[in-house]
């Protein structure tokens, strides 16, 4: 078919992708990382679960 024609093509070289230095914990806080994962209303819990 047509749309598989680009698989008889040679692959070419990417470039090498260039990971960051930093984690992603020392790039962004925890309350960003909530928001992206839960939604704009969520935030860190800041309670003690300690014994």
């Amino acid at each position: 078919t047509t749309q598989a024609v680009c698989l008889a093509d040679q692959p070419k070289p990417g470039k090498e992708y260039k990971y960051p230095e930093k984690l992603p914990g020392e790039l962004y806080d925890a309350n960003t990382q909530c928001k992206w994962q839960f939604g704009e209303k969520a935030k860190l819990c800041m309670l003690d679960f300690k014994k």
